[in-house]
């Protein structure tokens, strides 16, 4: 018996008085409508019903919640379940740390065939930012650490007097830099 599903399997047992029992399973290695087995085999005597197991290909793989997970880790979960990741373009997050899978990429939940690629994207971290400018005559040393702070940067040194107004930052205005950047201040 060989390929062409039960339909198949059928005449050609039926040609030689037999009958066929057809059942099917998936397989890694016969493609689907091919015979993966049939029982029994050699000399049977006039009408014998013949179970033939007919394949309907590569299963499905359960895609695994990889949640919280980085790299290594969501690599080799796809692995266990034979699905293979691959890996898009990262993105900014400003809720997921760098280097974990961002969801929505996951596919999780999904059947995917087995081998399946799944392509998955990691966090770069907080988006870069950059430095404002502060209207120099209206901002004095706390109003621009409240300011900052409320962007996402860390207050270093505040050099000058703590009442005057702010004519410069370290790094400088309009600099993009690291989300959680120090900054030092520079008051007159």
């Amino acid at each position: 018996i060989t390929a062409g599903g039960c339909t198949a399997s059928t005449e050609v047992l039926k040609q030689g008085h037999l009958a066929a029992a057809c059942t099917s399973a998936t397989s890694l290695t016969v493609k689907t409508g091919g015979v993966i087995s049939y029982r029994p085999t050699g000399t049977v005597k006039w009408g014998t019903t013949v179970d033939v197991v007919i394949s309907t290909g590569l299963p499905l793989e359960s895609v695994p919640n990889l949640t919280g997970m980085n790299k290594t880790q969501a690599t080799s979960a796809l692995t266990a379940v034979h699905l293979a990741p691959t890996f898009g373009a990262s993105q900014y997050s400003n809720t997921i740390p760098a280097g974990i899978i961002l969801p929505g990429w996951t596919g999780e939940g999904k059947s995917l065939l087995y081998g399946s690629a799944v392509t998955l994207a990691l966090s770069l971290g907080h988006a870069p930012v950059t430095v404002p400018s502060f209207p120099l005559s209206t901002y004095d040393a706390p109003q621009a650490e409240n300011v900052l702070r409320g962007l996402g940067f860390k207050i270093g040194t505040v050099y000058g007097p703590t009442r005057g107004t702010v004519f410069s930052t370290s790094p400088l205005a309009g600099t993009s830099v690291p989300y959680g950047t120090t900054i030092n201040i520079y008051v007159h």
